[in-house]
Parts: structure tokens; C-alpha cells; sequence
């Protein structure tokens, strides 16, 4: 039971770090300018610098 505890938590810490390492390896790609809110009909209503993300990217790394 203790290994495959400790495969489990391989397996998360994968899931946790790899949106990290391809937000990294796009980051240079982003407009300066992203859209980071929707309205109800899907259209960008509010927008942030491409340095905002890194904070929603840690936030959700951190929500799991």
C-alpha cells in the first residue's frame, strides 16, 4: 500500500508541474495584451498583461 501511496503522489506532482513547464515554454509567445474575463455570450470584457497569468497559473497549481 505504501508504494503505490507514494506512485499517487508521483502522479499528482506531474499533473501539477506540467501546466507550469508548457506555461513557461509559451509565455514569450502571449500578446502583451490577455484576455482573462468573459461575459455570458463569450466575448472578452476584460483584459491584463501577459505577466497577470503567472498568477492565475500558480492559483490553479495551487487550488489542486
Amino acid at each position: 500500500m505504501k508504494n503505490n501511496k507514494g506512485a499517487i503522489e508521483g502522479v499528482l506532482w506531474i499533473i501539477i508541474i506540467l501546466p507550469i513547464i508548457y506555461f513557461t515554454a509559451v509565455y514569450n509567445g502571449l500578446p502583451d495584451s490577455v484576455a482573462t474575463h468573459f461575459d455570458a455570450s463569450g466575448t472578452a470584457d476584460d483584459y491584463s498583461d501577459q505577466s497577470a497569468l503567472w498568477i492565475m497559473v500558480a492559483g490553479l497549481q495551487i487550488g489542486l
